[in-house]
């Protein structure tokens, strides 16, 4: 087993989680968490933190060409991130993989401060999880993981991989001793990078704030505001499809039914249509008005008199955080390594058809593929190698699905499954078949297949029917499970269906 000792705030952690992720070992690595700048304070007066992360992420950009890292706006302290990580392991161990990921990629993608309670809570939410706070036995393992890492070495403040007491692994190396350490062999593929939808242009949409407007509209602050006189009037607009943030006049002036009103009201319509965050605007500090605009949905808080700066700033960090969650909670419904659905998205999908099938009294049609001796294939050509070929497959397999409708996913190890709503037994075995002939025409080498043929197989285990002939969702995967079994146990690489 492996273990990995890594800190949210090292550039290296972050380089290493990455390779880490496209290994088929990655479920099975024992995460130690450590603090490699436990002093540091994100108010700090020195720069010197900031100057020497700088210089961390351009030796990075250099050395590593495949892997998204920017620059964070500013240092973050890790400590709470990583006892929160520490809390997810032991609460929610089947979501701690997803988060682990998150955590790391909100700061060195999208520069989000994960130092903060706020941004951590909702990277959370996004995972359908609630914070919990962290309590003396997360203390306790995240003091031991520190002095376990420290009697590693007594001098380098860097990430480390351990297979055996012995064999250890410091800091950034060569892709290729990364491969060589972990498997013995070259050669692997890394899988495509997260790209940012990060604009440098911002589009605003500002209600009743004319006067507040006129001080934004500056080519330097990189904002295209478009203002409205009243609500209606935005909700009526084409610009409601394109803006980033919404400003709204709160003011203590205005009719307060009227004020109350419209604010509720553009929450609703953003939680239904759009996702943007909404910004208040008052003349001056206010706490009970504060309270009530955060109660009736605000995001955040600006001051007419405020410094326009300040605002600016405060504007874009709170789009930015908006595009990193929202980019974050995609990825948790997408399998890591191949980009298909994964299980637990699958499983919701796969309920939400099963209800339209019962109104609509359809047939539903699922497909499991099983990669043929697979584990051959990995002793022979080792884990990277296995999951280049799974990645090679998730592909053929999605291109050779034709439907918009027809999901393809990940179900677990080198399984994958296929749903294919309102589809016959008849239509659904000529999928499986095409399916089934693409792989084996790619001839993807497999010279340890008992089979003798040379090349990558799967097999496809079909079940088709009405609701009233699948009886429940469980039954129907159960079904679908024993056709794949019976297509192992009569040749494989062949599509197998079981009579209703």
């Amino acid at each position: 087993m492996l273990t990995a000792y890594i800190d949210f705030n090292c550039p290296y952690s972050y380089i290493l989680h990455e390779r880490l992720l496209q290994c088929t070992e990655y479920s099975c690595i024992d995460w130690h968490y450590v603090e490699h700048n436990p002093t540091l304070d994100p108010a700090s007066e020195s720069d010197q933190p900031y100057k020497l992360l700088q210089q961390q992420v351009a030796d990075i950009e250099k050395q590593v060409v495949d892997i998204d890292v920017v620059t964070p706006p500013f240092c973050v302290n890790s400590r709470l991130a990583l006892l929160s990580m520490i809390m997810v392991e032991r609460l929610w161990p089947d979501r701690a993989d997803d988060y682990r990921s998150f955590l790391f990629r909100s700061y060195w993608q999208f520069g989000v401060d994960i130092s903060r309670f706020d941004a951590l809570q909702a990277i959370l939410a996004s995972l359908q999880l609630a914070w919990v706070d962290y309590d003396q036995v997360a203390e306790q393992t995240l003091f031991n993981h520190h002095k376990d890492w420290r009697n590693l070495s007594t001098e380098l403040q860097t990430p480390a991989l351990v297979r055996v007491p012995d064999d250890v692994s410091f800091g950034l190396t060569r892709y290729s001793d990364f491969v060589e350490f972990i498997e013995g062999t070259e050669g692997a593929e890394l899988a495509s990078k997260w790209s940012s939808d990060f604009n440098d242009c911002y589009n605003i949409a500002c209600i009743d704030l004319d006067g507040f407007c006129q001080r934004l509209q500056h080519d330097a602050f990189g904002f295209e505001i478009s203002s409205f006189t009243d609500l209606e009037g935005f909700i009526q607009s084409k610009e409601k499809h394109e803006c980033d943030a919404i400003l709204i006049n709160f003011s203590l002036q205005l009719d307060s039914h009227k004020r109350n009103h419209d604010l509720n009201e553009l929450n609703a319509f953003k939680r239904e249509q759009l996702d943007y965050p909404i910004l208040c605007v008052l003349e001056r500090p206010n706490p009970a008005l504060e309270s009530l605009a955060f109660n009736l949905g605000a995001n955040d808080i600006l001051y007419q008199q405020g410094h326009l700066i300040a605002h600016v700033a405060r504007i874009k960090k709170r789009i930015h955080t908006f595009k990193a969650i929202d980019l974050l909670s995609q990825h948790a419904h997408i399998d890591g390594m191949t980009g298909l659905m994964n299980k637990e998205t699958f499983l919701h999908v796969l309920h939400r058809e099963w209800r339209i099938a019962v109104r609509a009294e359809q047939a539903l049609s699922v497909l499991i593929l099983d990669f043929d001796f697979f584990k051959q294939y990995n002793d022979n050509y080792g884990h990277i190698r296995g999951d280049t070929c799974l990645k090679k497959m998730a592909k053929i397999i999605q291109d050779n699905v034709f439907r918009p409708s027809d999901i393809v996913a990940r179900f677990g190890g080198e399984e994958f499954i296929l749903l294919l709503p309102n589809t016959a037994q008849k239509e659904a075995l000529l999928v499986g078949e095409r399916v089934r002939q693409a792989i084996e025409d790619t001839a993807i080498e497999h010279t340890t297949n008992p089979q003798g043929i040379g090349i990558v197989t799967i097999s496809l285990g079909l079940v088709s029917g009405t609701i009233e002939q699948l009886s429940s969702i469980d039954h129907m995967l159960e079904q679908a499970d024993k056709a794949l079994y019976q297509a192992k146990q009569t040749g494989r690489n062949k599509v197998s269906h079981l009579e209703n």
